[in-house]
């Protein structure tokens, strides 16, 4: 008899667990936590002190290179005159 009433208990509890566990109202507030978690670590990451980047030099203007080797002036036109053509703009 009390076997059966433990039984009984232990079946009941597990019904109840897995109600819980899929009803919307909990699966809504686990979402909800799960938010307010990762919206903390966010910030705490963005207060966080940056590390110093080193700067790197580079030369002024534009600087377009091939291979390696710096464009030529008239390959730069040539190179922009393309660009425009298969962008569909008419050229001059």
């Amino acid at each position: 008899q009390q076997r059966g009433v433990q039984r009984y208990q232990k079946e009941s509890q597990r019904q109840s667990v897995r109600h819980a566990k899929y009803a919307p109202l909990s699966t809504f507030t686990l979402v909800e936590t799960t938010g307010i978690a990762w919206g903390w670590k966010l910030i705490k990451d963005s207060l966080r002190k940056q590390a110093t980047v080193p700067q790197c030099e580079a030369p002024a203007g534009l600087f377009h290179t091939y291979d390696g080797e710096p464009i030529a002036r008239h390959e730069k036109i040539a190179l922009a005159k393309n660009l425009l053509t298969l962008l569909g703009t008419p050229t001059a």
